[in-house]
């Protein structure tokens, strides 16, 4: 039988518990979850990949339904038909994140009709975690 797995792409600066939350939750539909860590040509001062890479592969402690990527350079959609995935991850927070997915999802579609996206909206506790928020507080700490 065929193993079902699903991409979660993003720049994850930082991973975090939301994003874990995440991963494990979709573990529930799927045999595997592939977490690929990106560069976003938007978000200036990023942590060095291979730093975001090690910090996830501390946080799945080993676990092998889970697997660490790196895409430097493709467009999400690209890495995914390249490397046979048929779904892409995707968690939102609220509507705004919601319109975002979705019109992401609408574009993908019409780059490769054969590629689902699959949207789960984030537990209630993990709702006010962004990456965008941590690292803001982190540069708030090292300029002290």
């Amino acid at each position: 039988m065929r193993k079902r797995k699903i991409m979660f792409a993003g720049s994850f600066d930082p991973f975090h518990q939301g994003h874990l939350a995440l991963v494990k939750r979709a573990l529930t539909f799927f045999d595997q979850v592939v977490i690929v860590v990106t560069n976003n040509p938007d978000k200036q001062n990023q942590t060095p990949i291979e730093l975001r890479v090690e910090q996830i592969k501390a946080m799945i402690k080993g676990n092998k339904k889970i697997k660490v990527m790196v895409n430097y350079k493709q467009l999400t959609i690209d890495f995914a038909i390249e490397h046979h995935f048929n779904f892409l991850l995707r968690g939102v927070r609220n509507k705004q994140d919601f319109d975002f997915e979705v019109e992401m999802a609408h574009a993908n579609k019409m780059l490769n009709p054969h590629i689902e996206t699959i949207i789960l909206i984030a537990d209630t506790e993990e709702l006010a975690i962004s990456s965008r928020l941590l690292q803001q507080i982190k540069t708030i700490r090292e300029a002290k």
